[in-house]
């Protein structure tokens, strides 16, 4: 028999453990995701989630219980976003051929396994340096290239700054083929939805 209470009840089954429910601000009731040994144990669950109303940051108890089941995202590196991210781009065919060829050849091979997080400005010199100083036009094109890809990390909010940044002294000033807008909001939900499957969270959980 439910016992009462001033929130809340608490169940003894016929197992002898305990099971503890509650009417929430959404006018249903809402059963403990687990039973508990001891009416006490039962008790603190009733009153963590009298707390949880009380303070306005309440969800069903179901659905927190979903969402601390579900599988983490795979982390995104820098390979599997920037190919998504091209991807999503209008670009003449000309265009996105060479841009394919930048990314293959002169930065998926050194950093496309970094995931996009761990980009840091001294990785980047580094890659920088590593880059054949004997072909100018294409080493620039490739940091301009790397630049844009993380620019598009910062505008998703999947990073805070943009780490593709060299020294004055060291810059290559060429003139960019084609102005590259921010994407709309529309294009960024366009973005998540083309992630693979098990990278599809990734873009979202890091959304602030």
């Amino acid at each position: 028999m439910a016992r009462r209470r001033s929130f809340g009840a608490i169940r003894r089954l016929p197992s002898k453990r305990y099971q503890a429910s509650y009417a929430g601000p959404d006018l249903q009731r809402h059963t403990g995701p687990i039973t508990f040994s001891s009416a006490a144990d039962a008790e603190t669950w009733l009153v963590d989630e009298r707390r949880l109303i009380e303070s306005g940051g309440w969800t069903p108890p179901a659905r927190r219980a979903a969402l601390a089941a579900a599988p983490a995202p795979e982390p995104l590196t820098l390979e599997s976003f920037a190919t998504v991210w091209l991807n999503d781009l209008e670009l003449r065919p000309a265009t996105r051929r060479d841009y394919d060829s930048l990314l293959k050849n002169h930065i998926s091979a050194p950093l496309g396994a970094v995931l996009v997080s761990d980009v840091t400005k001294p990785l980047v010199r580094a890659w920088w340096n590593g880059l054949d100083a004997s072909k100018p036009r294409a080493r620039s094109k490739a940091f301009q290239l790397l630049h844009n890809v993380m620019a598009g990390a910062v505008e998703l909010e999947i990073i805070d700054t943009n780490p593709v940044v060299l020294p004055r002294r060291t810059r290559i000033r060429t003139k960019r083929a084609k102005k590259i807008e921010p994407l709309t909001v529309s294009q960024l939900n366009h973005l998540a939805n083309a992630m693979p499957p098990r990278l599809h969270m990734a873009v979202l959980a890091c959304r602030r």
